[in-house]
């Protein structure tokens, strides 16, 4: 699925996918690639749902968190993504990304403090625009 992804055939890693999720229900990785594929094919509620299964399935992924998050940001759902950013850092408090993202969010739904406070961590820990 890996190359297939890489090489920008969508179609067939989400086929591989699903092929697998098929022989092994409780894949968690394969929900989690076919999750980031949707998303690049803009099936953004498809991709909810695999990223949601993921974190099911192995809560301790903090990318399934922050893609889920990613998702809820393309479907203008910033309190939902605000939910995945922080399960995303609880799982992963070094992620730079995480904290920037979150303080996106908040900073869209007028929570400037919070925005800033996140913004600033995200910061410390490296992150760079």
């Amino acid at each position: 699925a890996g190359k297939l992804y890489y090489n920008s055939d969508f179609r067939g890693a989400s086929a591989f996918c699903t092929k697998a999720i098929e022989l092994n229900p409780d894949n968690a990785t394969a929900y989690s690639i076919r999750g980031a594929i949707y998303y690049r094919l803009n099936d953004f509620n498809s991709a909810a749902a695999d990223f949601n299964k993921a974190i099911a399935l192995n809560p301790g992924d903090y990318r399934s968190f922050y893609n889920l998050g990613l998702v809820h940001i393309k479907l203008n759902d910033f309190r939902k993504a605000i939910e995945d950013f922080s399960g995303a850092i609880q799982v992963n408090p070094s992620d730079a990304d995480s904290y920037y993202n979150r303080g996106v969010c908040r900073q869209r739904l007028g929570d400037y403090y919070g925005a800033q406070e996140d913004l600033n961590k995200a910061r410390a820990l490296g992150y760079s625009s």
